[in-house]
């Protein structure tokens, strides 16, 4: 089982439609850009199951995320590769708000908005994102949900001479990543990757569109 402190979320568009919606790649890696999970998603993940897999090419599923039901959705279950029992639930509740519960209905964590009016207001005037998130549970933050460049690549013979090299740094792509505080434990990270899927595809994706 993958257990890290940091995930990236690498997000590639596949297919635009305007019945199904996005067809999108996610290639989940460290923080040293080793690829450590992938996956597929089809209609914001209600119109397929979301397979996740170690590699793109990996024959053999790692977990599965399903929707309740494919009109008004509110509810995903999450299966090992060869179970027809979930192993946890991530049901919405609220706007921008995602509860993780075990195979016991026990809540584990929930994804929350953690950033206030003013902050958002203050990203958007800078150019940033306006949307920050945490893994919480009661007063506990588990892990931060934030915005960050992508790691400069090593310069090319065609990256030479400084207007190019400044060029590239303002253009650079920024991505979702999700950084775990030190002291999580207990917590199954499966559920943590499933999450920020769904807060990318639905509750950001939404935020973005308003």
């Amino acid at each position: 089982m993958i257990s890290h402190n940091y995930y990236r979320f690498e997000t590639k568009t596949e297919d635009v439609s305007m019945l199904k919606g996005s067809t999108n790649s996610y290639f989940i890696r460290d923080r040293d850009m080793v690829l450590l999970a992938y996956c597929l998603v089809k209609g914001k993940c209600i119109t397929h199951p979301t397979i996740f897999r170690s590699t793109p090419e990996a024959e053999q599923p790692w977990f599965r995320m399903e929707a309740e039901r494919k009109v008004l959705n509110r509810t995903y279950y999450l299966f090992d590769h060869s179970d027809v029992k979930p192993f946890a639930t991530i049901t919405q509740k609220g706007r921008g708000l995602w509860r993780v519960l075990d195979d016991s209905d026990r809540e584990r964590c929930v994804f929350v908005d953690s950033s206030t009016s003013g902050e958002k207001a203050a990203d958007i005037i800078l150019g940033g994102s306006p949307d920050r998130y945490a893994v919480t549970t009661g007063d506990r933050i588990w892990a931060r949900i934030r915005m960050e460049p992508r790691p400069e690549e090593k310069p090319t013979s065609h990256d030479q001479g400084f207007l190019k090299r400044i060029l590239k740094r303002i253009t650079r792509r920024s991505e979702w990543v999700l950084a775990l505080e030190p002291e999580t434990t207990g917590l199954d990270h499966r559920t943590l990757l499933a999450g920020m899927i769904l807060l990318i595809e639905h509750t950001i994706a939404g935020h973005r569109s308003d």
